[in-house]
C-alpha cells in the first residue's frame, strides 16, 4: 500500500486493506470489528505495466450510525403519525355513526300506541342520513294515517 497525507497505518482501513487477499472490483461494504468499511481496488499501470494495485477505502461507521439513528426517529414518528390518524378517523367514525344510533333508539322506542309521539329529529347528520331519518318520518306519519284509518278516526271504516 502507498501512503498518502493522510493514510495512518494503524487505520481500520489500513488494516483491512492489508489483511485483504483479493480486493474487491466496485465499491462494496466490508464490516471489519466494529467499522462499516467500503473498499475497492484497481490495478495500478504506468505505460501500461502493472505496477501495484490502488486501493481506495472509506470508513462510513459514523453515517451509517447516523443514518441508523434517523431511521429510528422516523419510524416512531411514522408510528406517532399512523396513531393520530387511527384516533381522528375513529372519532370522525363515531361522529357519523351517531345519528344512526338515535335512529335506532327511536324505532326501538316506537309503539302502537304512540306513533304519533314518535319523531326522529337529527342536527348535523350527513345527508345519507338526514335522508334516511326523513324517510323514517314519512313511514311513521304513513302508519299514524294508515292506523287512524284502520280505527275509524278518519271516517272511513
Amino acid at each position: 500500500l502507498g501512503h498518502s497525507a493522510n493514510f495512518e497505518p494503524r487505520m481500520p482501513e489500513a488494516e483491512l486493506a492489508s489483511s485483504l487477499a483479493p480486493m474487491p472490483e466496485r465499491p462494496q461494504v466490508v464490516h471489519y470489528r466494529n467499522y462499516r468499511i467500503v473498499l475497492c481496488a484497481s490495478p495500478l499501470r504506468v505505460n501500461g505495466e502493472p505496477v501495484g494495485e490502488l486501493v481506495l477505502s472509506r470508513d462510513i461507521t459514523g453515517a451509517q450510525r447516523q443514518l441508523q439513528a434517523r431511521l429510528g426517529q422516523l419510524l416512531l414518528l411514522s408510528a406517532l403519525v399512523a396513531l393520530l390518524l387511527i384516533a381522528a378517523i375513529s372519532a370522525r367514525i363515531s361522529q357519523a355513526v351517531k345519528p344512526l344510533r338515535q335512529m335506532s333508539q327511536v324505532a326501538a322506542a316506537v309503539s302502537a300506541d304512540d306513533l304519533e309521539g314518535a319523531r326522529l329529529e337529527l342536527q348535523q347528520a350527513p345527508a345519507e342520513v338526514s335522508g334516511l331519518a326523513q324517510a323514517f318520518n314519512a313511514m311513521l306519519a304513513l302508519a299514524v294515517e294508515l292506523g287512524g284509518t284502520c280505527t275509524g278516526e278518519h271516517g272511513v271504516g
